[in-house]
């Protein structure tokens, strides 16, 4: 399973930032989508090799970073898109049941978990 992220953000605040730390690590990358016009907001993770952080200066809204990320994922070989919202957040090992989920439920026809 290749899995990339993506979260779309919008006048980010340190919280939001504490729940992509639920569940950044288990992600073979993520994309960081900030919908916000003007910020001077800093990312801790800026510099990390699997996180691109993506600013526009505008608000996009969900569609257009959606079909970004399955753009790339479609292009870069991913096998699952995780899509999540500024305020979702994974309980301790929670991440974990939900890539067994989906691992014992591969089915092609299969296209969305929760």
């Amino acid at each position: 399973m290749k899995l990339l992220g993506i979260v779309i953000l919008y006048y980010p605040d340190k919280k939001d930032i504490t729940n992509i730390e639920s569940y950044r690590g288990q992600l073979d990358k993520l994309m960081v989508w900030d919908n916000t016009p003007v910020t001077d907001f800093q990312y801790t993770f800026v510099h990390e090799d699997n996180i691109t952080v993506r600013r526009t200066g505008k608000n996009e809204g969900i569609g257009k970073p959606l079909n970004e990320a399955v753009r790339y994922a479609l292009q870069n070989g991913y096998s699952h898109l995780l899509t999540m919202d500024q305020d979702g957040y994974f309980l301790p090992g929670r991440f974990e049941k939900f890539i067994q989920t989906i691992q014992a439920n591969s089915l092609p026809d299969i296209a969305l978990f929760y």
